[in-house]
């Protein structure tokens, strides 16, 4: 907010700007409205315009003081004098060997602009002063803001009785990343101990230049845990930086519904004890994994990340040679085009959906095998084909019975050996 005045009306001898940063004032305004950004650059100018011509004079009269008038007499007087001068100071002396005397300075008398005396030099506020984080809650667990994202302070040295939350106007905090509706900011409770510093010492601009650990509110890293960089909140949503060498993990919590956490690298518990490698996403409520455009689930080799991500290569290669299975099998019966259009089907899965997913899709992969277990029911559901294709055996085992119902026709093919089916 930027607001200039010209006082001098007109007048082609004065040229140049003065620049003043940080004034205080709210508004605009016009050249009436008191502490206003024009009233204030109105003043700033007059002052200016005082120093353009000063009189200095002696005297013995009594009656000069500042603030009257005085006329300037002589043809030789400057003609910046003669219309009268305004007396701004004065400095009398008198002893009982001389007599009283003084000195004054005065300025060109206008009716366009005053004597407006020099600013006296505002307080300089040097270093940092401790205070605490308030609240008008008694023992919040939140922290209290503004709108602005602003906090209440108390000063250390403030002994005065204050109403809980309002000891101070809202003060800005200095943060290490900072813009429009984006920045870092972790809430400060009641109680937290804060550095109040002063822009350009500047008792009237207070900011929060830093928050202090202390004995009532210990550090939460320690020489006991010196290895480890932890971003912990008050309801100890955590994330933890384990820079260890050769045991270095990453750990992300939080506390809600038991406990959910994402914990990467050299896994430990809660006395540092291995308890696993690699990662684990766990949680003691609900889990859900949901991709709009596929998922691939492998656990086929790529190390150090030298891949791209869906570099599902092994996996299709699996899939090819059950293709080439079915193909052979296909080829060695007289069966009528049903088996040939499903072979077809799986083709059109691999090249048209599973290849880069390129359609919502789940790919599941493993080189070792893959296992399904419950205790309870497993149920495969296909709104179009359940395709099976094993290199070797595929085995069913049934404790109970077992039924198979075909709308239309069933069929077994066996090229070389029979199809048997016992049960006792």
């Amino acid at each position: 907010m930027t607001e200039q005045h010209d006082a001098t009306g007109g007048d082609n001898t004065t040229y140049g700007e003065a620049y003043h940063y940080a004034d205080n004032f709210l508004q605009k305004g016009d050249k009436e409205a008191a502490e206003s950004g024009a009233f204030y650059a109105r003043i700033r100018h007059e002052r200016y315009l005082n120093e353009q011509a000063i009189l200095k004079g002696q005297s013995t009269s009594s009656l000069l003081m500042p603030g009257l008038e005085i006329r300037v007499q002589g043809d030789d007087a400057p003609a910046v004098f003669r219309k009268g001068v305004l007396i701004t100071g004065v400095t009398a002396s008198a002893a009982r060997d001389r007599s009283y005397e003084l000195t004054f300075t005065a300025i060109p008398y206008s009716e366009r602009y005053g004597y407006r005396p020099a600013l006296i030099p505002r307080p300089v506020m040097a270093g940092t002063l401790p205070a605490r984080v308030t609240s008008t809650v008694k023992n919040d667990i939140y922290a209290h803001i503004d709108k602005d994202g602003r906090y209440r302070v108390n000063l250390d040295f403030d002994r005065d009785a204050w109403k809980p939350g309002y000891e101070s106007l809202w003060v800005r905090q200095s943060r290490p990343y900072a813009g429009d509706t984006y920045g870092l900011h972790l809430p400060l409770l009641a109680g937290t101990e804060v550095s109040i510093a002063f822009e350009e010492g500047n008792p009237d601009r207070p900011y929060i230049a830093g928050v202090k650990h202390d004995s009532a509110h210990t550090d939460h890293v320690t020489i006991q845990n010196y290895k480890r960089n932890v971003l912990r909140t008050p309801a100890n949503n955590k994330i933890r930086l384990d820079d260890e060498r050769g045991k270095e993990h990453i750990k992300v919590s939080t506390e809600y519904g038991g406990k959910s956490q994402l914990n990467l690298g050299h896994l430990v518990d809660a006395g540092k004890q291995q308890r696993g490698e690699g990662f684990e996403l766990r949680t003691d409520m609900w889990g859900a994994v949901r991709a709009k455009k596929g998922i691939f689930i492998s656990a086929d080799a790529q190390d150090k990340a030298q891949g791209q991500v869906l570099d599902m290569t092994d996996a299709l290669a699996q899939l090819r040679e059950a293709q080439s299975l079915v193909e052979a099998l296909c080829s060695a019966t007289e069966v009528a085009k049903a088996e040939l259009a499903d072979l077809q089907t799986q083709k059109v899965m691999m090249s048209e959906a599973l290849e880069e997913l390129k359609k919502s899709a789940m790919l599941l992969s493993a080189p070792e095998g893959i296992a399904q277990v419950t205790p309870k029911s497993l149920q495969l559901s296909a709104g179009e084909n359940i395709i099976s294709t094993s290199g070797k055996n595929s085995d069913f085992s049934v404790l109970k019975e077992v039924y198979r119902c075909c709308w239309r026709n069933g069929k077994s093919v066996c090229p070389k050996a029979g199809d048997k089916n016992f049960c006792r």
